[in-house]
């Protein structure tokens, strides 16, 4: 993550370089991290991989990805998912027109996670800062930006929080992914 002690470039222009990013993000139907998520639950939880077909259009259409890839890796697959696409395929799963329930906050969960790694990344940020810092952080320019694009959260500490467990969410699917400890 990153190692600076101090961060000497505009915090304006990461505040609006975050904006862009957060934006972009949310304009996309599912990103490459949700797919890479979907991809650890199908070899982890396909039961919650199902779940998330009838969540909305879009993770319908991710989770129809992932299984035509696993299917075409001859990838072994588990009895519920191999039930589930005999239903899908007589019909039985149509393709969800509107969410349904409480929209998921998984898509701005990525977003914030991926506007304080290309902060990071890019401009050479760090990802945090302690209490006693100078609010110069990735977390703090995302925040920032979260609440100039009017959409929570908007405080460090809760975008900080977003951003340690996306990071692990993903560091664990790749170690199960690839087998890596």
């Amino acid at each position: 993550m990153g190692a600076r002690q101090s961060w000497d470039g505009d915090f304006d222009e990461a505040v609006k370089r975050a904006q862009e990013i957060i934006s972009a993000s949310l304009s996309r139907d599912i990103s490459v991290a949700e797919l890479f998520i979907y991809r650890h639950y199908f070899k982890t939880a396909p039961d919650k991989l199902l779940e998330l077909s009838d969540r909305s259009e879009a993770d319908h259409l991710a989770v129809l990805k992932v299984l035509a890839e696993n299917t075409e890796m001859d990838a072994p697959l588990p009895e519920i998912i191999r039930r589930w696409i005999a239903d899908y395929l007589r019909g039985s799963h149509p393709r969800p027109t509107k969410r349904q329930g409480r929209p998921s906050d998984t898509g701005l969960r990525v977003a914030i996670w991926d506007a304080v790694q290309e902060l990071v990344e890019r401009l050479g940020m760090t990802a945090t800062r302690n209490e006693a810092s100078e609010e110069t952080s990735a977390c703090d320019a995302v925040a920032q930006a979260l609440s100039n694009l009017e959409l929570k959260p908007t405080s460090f500490d809760r975008v900080k929080k977003i951003w340690v467990e996306v990071s692990r969410a993903i560091a664990q699917a790749d170690r199960d992914l690839w087998g890596e400890n």
